[in-house]
C-alpha cells in the first residue's frame, strides 16, 4: 500500500503499529460480513481497549482541525459543522508524544496486511467495483487517504455510494461513552419509484452504533442492486461533538500529494 512516510526520527520502534495490526487480523477476521445493501462488517472491538484511550487522550488538538467545506457544512450562523484534520499531513505539526503515536496508527492502516485482510473478506464486492476475478482483488495496489472528523448539531450527509477511485471506506467511531449510540452511520436502499412521492426516495436499512471502540467498513458501489448508499441524518442539538476517523483505501491518489512511496514495517510481519 503507498504511503507518505512522516520524518519523526531515525529510530523507530514500531511495536504499537505491529500490536494494532495484529489486534485487526485476528478481531475483523472473524468479524462477520454482511451482504445488504453491500458487503459491510461493524465492529465493537475496532482496537486494543488501551490504543482506544490513547486515542481520546492524544486527538489532535482543536487548531489542528479545520473546516472541511463551509459551503456544503455550515450552520445558519456560517459556523462549520464538519472540521477535518488530514493524516498523515497534521503529523509534523503535533508534540512529540502526539507525533509518535498516530505515526504507529498510519503505520497499521497503511499495512499491506491490513489491506489484504479486509479485501479478502469483501473479494465478492470488490471484484465487482475492478471489474476482477475475485481471487485477484487482494493483490489492488491501493492508497491510503486518513481524516479525523469533528461533527456537530445541524451536520447531516445525504445517502450517496462514494465515489471514484475510493474501494474500501472505514470509519472508527470515538466517543467517550455510550451516550451517542444513535450518531452512528445508517445505509439505505431506494424506493420503487412509485413509492417516493409519499415515502421519499430513500428507506434506511441499518444504522450503525456509535458506540466507543467500534466502526464499520464496506466496500464502495454504484452498480445496480449493489450501492453502498450510507449517509447521516441531521445531528440534533445537544448530541455533543461526533467524532470519527474516516479510511478512505482508494484505486487512484488523485486528491493530494502524498510524498514518497513504501511500506510500512509492519507489512512483513504478519
Amino acid at each position: 500500500m503507498n504511503q507518505a512516510a512522516p520524518s519523526i526520527g531515525k529510530a523507530q520502534d514500531n511495536s504499537l503499529a505491529k500490536r494494532i495490526v495484529a489486534h485487526w487480523l485476528e478481531e475483523l477476521e472473524k468479524t462477520p460480513t454482511s451482504d445488504e445493501p453491500c458487503q459491510h462488517l461493524y465492529c465493537d472491538r475496532m482496537w486494543p481497549e488501551d490504543v482506544y484511550d490513547d486515542i481520546l487522550r492524544l486527538l489532535p488538538k482543536q487548531d489542528s482541525y479545520q473546516p472541511q467545506n463551509l459551503k456544503v457544512w455550515a450552520n445558519a450562523q456560517g459556523v462549520s459543522t464538519r472540521d477535518r484534520c488530514l493524516l498523515p499531513e497534521a503529523i509534523e505539526g503535533m508534540d512529540e508524544e502526539r507525533a509518535r503515536f498516530w505515526h504507529q496508527i498510519w503505520l497499521a492502516l497503511t499495512a499491506e496486511s491490513f489491506k489484504r485482510m479486509l479485501f479478502a473478506k469483501f473479494a465478492k464486492d470488490i471484484a465487482l467495483r475492478l471489474d476482477k476475478k475475485p481471487e485477484h482483488v487482494v493483490d489492488t495496489e491501493v492508497f491510503a487517504n486518513c481524516t479525523l472528523l469533528h461533527d456537530i448539531e445541524d451536520y447531516k450527509i445525504k445517502p450517496h455510494p462514494d465515489g471514484w477511485p475510493s474501494i474500501v471506506t472505514i470509519q472508527f467511531y470515538l466517543p467517550v461513552d455510550m451516550s451517542q449510540q444513535d450518531l452512528g452511520t445508517s445505509f439505505y436502499a431506494e424506493r420503487p419509484l412509485w413509492r417516493r412521492p409519499f415515502e421519499g426516495r430513500y428507506r434506511e436499512i441499518k444504522r450503525m452504533p456509535f458506540k466507543p471502540n467500534s466502526g464499520y467498513a464496506f466496500v464502495v458501489n454504484d452498480l445496480p442492486g449493489r450501492r453502498s448508499l450510507h449517509g447521516r441524518e441531521l445531528i440534533q442539538p445537544g448530541a455533543g461533538v461526533r467524532n470519527t476517523m474516516l479510511i478512505r483505501l482508494a484505486a487512484e491518489d488523485h486528491n493530494r500529494k502524498r510524498g514518497q512511496k513504501g511500506f510500512s514495517q509492519t507489512h512483513n510481519l504478519f
